[in-house]
């Protein structure tokens, strides 16, 4: 299978050989899910290869590299640059931050989650912890 060894030998992240060598053969022989749907056929050692280095040369730096097996069963080889994913707003991402830092300290339900939502109380003992009405 040089078709996959050349593509696993240039894929960024090197988790889930096995289940992306299936992918990869089911992709060329047009029998994932996604291409079955979409009535996108066959795709070709080709396609797969420039769609990844379309993806390795637009992945924005705030994203994650994507399993190889997500890669392959989500047909992203023929996703254009920048087509899928938007960057967050630096405002929610000040947001996300201090939540993941509340999160962290055991805080799930923040007094201001508690006035939006109604919640009677806030238990002074147990921060993790909101009675709801």
């Amino acid at each position: 299978m040089t078709g996959f060894a050349d593509f696993w030998a240039e894929y960024p992240r090197k988790v889930g050989k096995a289940e992306a060598m299936e992918a990869y053969a089911k992709a060329l022989r047009g029998q994932l899910r996604r291409q079955v749907v979409c009535g996108l056929g066959k795709a070709t050692d080709e396609e797969i290869m420039a769609g990844l280095a379309r993806y390795k040369a637009d992945k924005p730096d705030w994203s994650d590299w994507k399993h190889g097996s997500t890669f392959l069963n989500k047909v992203s080889w023929i996703d254009e640059c920048g087509s899928e994913e938007i960057e967050p707003e630096r405002d929610n991402m000040a947001v996300l931050e201090s939540q993941q830092r509340d999160h962290e300290r055991g805080f799930y339900a923040w007094p201001s989650l508690a006035r939006t939502h109604g919640w009677a109380e806030f238990g002074s003992l147990t921060p993790n912890l909101a009675v709801v009405k």
